[in-house]
């Protein structure tokens, strides 16, 4: 292995290669910070840069929000008020096909919703009629029975209330 890096070595170590003054002079300007030259480009650059970079930004017009069509700068307010119109105009026309299928959706819900009642009420069981039943024919003997069951549970009452003062 020869050449540079071992020029470079050898330098790094304070040895001589032999090559002469060029190796060492290398390593001394590889390890030394920016030269005031160096510095002194590197500004003109950057302000060059800036100069040259202003006329460009200042003929870029800026963006428009998301969602609103691109304008070009209008020589008069003519033609402004006109672009505007076309927004607005375009606006109201998204905003009205916005609601015609709302309503549309709104339609077709209803439709489902009638035809699913009509579905439940087609496979709904009948409900049989109840079967008549006629109450049994009461003799008077039963009825006889049934009053004096009554009487008997509220003549007591009767009694109690009836009883004179103590």
């Amino acid at each position: 292995m020869g050449g540079p890096a071992r020029g470079l070595q050898a330098s790094a170590q304070g040895g001589d290669t032999g090559t002469g003054d060029k190796w060492s002079r290398l390593a001394r300007t590889v390890s030394d910070p920016i030269s005031p030259f160096m510095t002194k480009a590197l500004a003109l650059a950057t302000v060059a840069a800036v100069i040259c970079a202003a006329p460009v930004a200042a003929q870029v017009g800026p963006q428009p929000p998301p969602g609103q069509p691109y304008s070009r700068a209008w020589p008069d307010a003519a033609d402004q008020a006109r672009d505007q119109a076309d927004r607005h105009r375009y606006e109201m026309e998204r905003l009205r096909l916005e609601a015609d299928q709302r309503e549309a959706f709104a339609r077709q819900q209803a439709l489902e919703a009638r035809l699913r009642v009509m579905e439940l009420q087609a496979a709904r069981q009948p409900v049989p009629p109840a079967a008549y039943a006629p109450y049994p024919t009461v003799t008077p003997e039963h009825a006889r029975a049934r009053r004096d069951a009554v009487v008997s549970g509220t003549t007591q009452i009767d009694d109690w209330l009836d009883r004179g003062p103590r």
